[in-house]
């Protein structure tokens, strides 16, 4: 059985697109799959991350929720709803907050 790890951090643009330009930092979302009862895996969820596009992590460990397939429909956010859909299917799925991070924060 699986749950998803919903785990906070902020991540750098690897790939530049319209949206989010080389080296551009944002807050995200990472909704990473994994075995249930396990502790969050920072860097399993990093690498599944780093496929859509990001890299140089730092995670908000204090903010980490895990959700049971069971629960989803708890959830009343549809973005998230889709998020935490996703990641049961395909083992990860990231939130980008579209606004920049800026450096001198």
């Amino acid at each position: 059985m699986y749950e998803i790890h919903v785990l906070p951090a902020t991540a750098e643009a690897i790939e530049s697109n319209k949206r989010y330009p080389l080296g551009e930092r944002h807050a995200i979302t990472i909704f990473s799959r994994q075995s249930e009862g396990e502790e969050p895996n920072y860097q399993l969820a990093a690498e599944r991350a780093f496929s859509s596009g990001w890299d140089d992590f730092e995670f908000d460990t204090t903010r980490t929720l895990v959700i049971a397939p069971e629960k989803v429909n708890l959830v009343q956010d549809e973005i998230f709803v889709q998020a935490l859909n996703s990641a049961l299917s395909n083992e990860a799925a990231v939130i980008v907050y579209a606004d920049p991070i800026n450096n001198s924060e």
